[in-house]
């Protein structure tokens, strides 16, 4: 009750914490000095929040869920026809479902395909059979109730797709699909960044760990971690030129660290690591996408700089080019530790330079000097000897500019504009 409840009048109760046993009857009984006696009765009803027979039903239903529920998703495995799994590369292996209630106790022969090849065969009283060089495996014992699942182990991009499993029995056969997506990280740069880490954090005990980049069908090595040492006067003669002296591994794991990254870069990486006995104990594919440099500048502008950093120290004999994609002359040449000018494109003579160090301190940015609207376009810069390489790309874009004009000069000694698009 309220504390000024005799000089308000309010007499009201209030009652927490109410049950369904509180229902019922309550009386208020008020006596006055004088002796005068009132009496009011409140009559309260407290409802259930759910009849019992609900409340005993939705646990009769909870119960009925928890047993049926994974019978049917089991059963259900052997209804459909197309599956649809997705793993992250890097796992050990993924299980492609084929299971089926028709042929439970007898079948002669189980082929699973990618696409049109032939992937992995069983046989009864046959050893199972592996192709295309496809690490898989099929257990024997659940398949005589109807699961022929395919084990695949190290699964990469390439095995993402349409797969089959072909059960032959007495001249009839049964097929189910799989959709495979296998999904690869993803790591973005931007222009300029020092280095990347493609990860790879797994504790497999290894002999041998290659990273590797895609290159069409075949791949370039990129590094070799092999008895214990990565260092660069290690690394084997095949390694791609692109990435000498530009690439070590991360102690405790199989991280990559790439220095300088540029758009030539920009690729699929697969990391192998291999056993004492030389089998494939795990894969693991990074995506590496560094974007383009672009520049821009304004016309009147005293000179501007297409940057390019790399690693340091290179030998005597490397020959640098600047290129603008447009054009058969090169835009700059360094060759046998000078600038060689004579074979530089007529529209930039005396336009550019390069620091005199850029041997020692890898710097071999390209300063431009009173860039012209006629200079925009995609520059390439190359470095290069027998044994290493370094690229990169930078797109020189005029501020603000509502059209290109690009002179197109082929074999032409002539500086003036040919092609002017407003």
């Amino acid at each position: 009750m309220m504390t000024d409840a005799l000089e308000t009048g309010d007499l009201s109760l209030t009652l927490t914490q109410l049950k369904v046993s509180d229902s019922g009857t309550y009386t208020c009984s008020i006596t006055s000095v004088r002796g005068e006696h009132r009496v009011t009765d409140v009559q309260l009803q407290v409802k259930e929040w759910f009849p019992s027979w609900v409340t005993a039903l939705l646990v009769v239903i909870s119960v009925v869920l928890i047993v049926v529920v994974p019978v049917v998703i089991h059963f259900y495995q052997y209804i459909i026809s197309v599956y649809h799994v997705d793993v992250e590369s890097g796992v050990q292996s993924v299980q492609l479902p084929c299971k089926t209630m028709r042929y439970l106790t007898r079948f002669n022969k189980v082929e699973w395909y990618q696409y049109t090849n032939i992937v992995h065969t069983y046989e009864v009283d046959s050893e199972p059979t592996g192709h295309h060089h496809i690490q898989t495996e099929m257990k024997v014992t659940p398949m005589r109730w109807g699961n022929f699942s395919l084990t695949l182990k190290n699964p990469t991009e390439d095995n993402s797709g349409s797969w089959t499993c072909s059960v032959y029995r007495d001249g009839e056969m049964l097929e189910k699909k799989v959709h495979l997506q296998v999904k690869v990280p993803k790591v973005k740069v931007a222009p300029g960044q020092e280095s990347v880490l493609l990860l790879f954090r797994t504790t497999v005990p290894s002999a041998v760990v290659v990273w590797s980049r895609k290159n069409g069908d075949k791949s370039d090595k990129v590094h070799v971690f092999h008895n214990g040492s990565d260092q660069p006067e290690d690394q084997p003669e095949d390694q791609f030129w692109l990435y000498r002296s530009r690439t070590e591994m991360t102690q405790n794991d199989f991280s990559l660290t790439l220095k300088h990254p540029t758009d030539f870069d920009s690729e699929t990486f697969m990391c192998t690591v291999y056993g004492e006995d030389g089998n494939i104990l795990r894969k693991k594919e990074v995506r590496l996408n560094v974007e383009v440099c672009k520049v821009k500048f304004a016309e009147g502008e005293e000179s501007v700089l297409l940057p390019f950093r790399t690693t340091e120290n290179l030998p005597d004999d490397v020959v640098v080019e600047w290129r603008r994609e447009d054009l058969n002359h090169p835009v700059h040449i360094y060759l046998d530790g000078s600038e060689q000018l004579d074979q530089q494109d007529p529209g930039y003579e005396g336009r550019t330079e390069m620091k005199a160090d850029l041997l020692t301190s890898g710097d071999f940015s390209l300063t431009l000097k009173e860039p012209k609207v006629q200079d925009e376009g995609t520059y390439v810069c190359e470095v290069f000897n027998t044994n290493i390489r370094r690229r990169k790309t930078v797109k020189l874009q005029v501020k603000g500019g509502r059209g290109l004009h690009r002179r197109t000069r082929r074999d032409s000694a002539d500086p003036t504009p040919l092609l002017n698009l407003v």
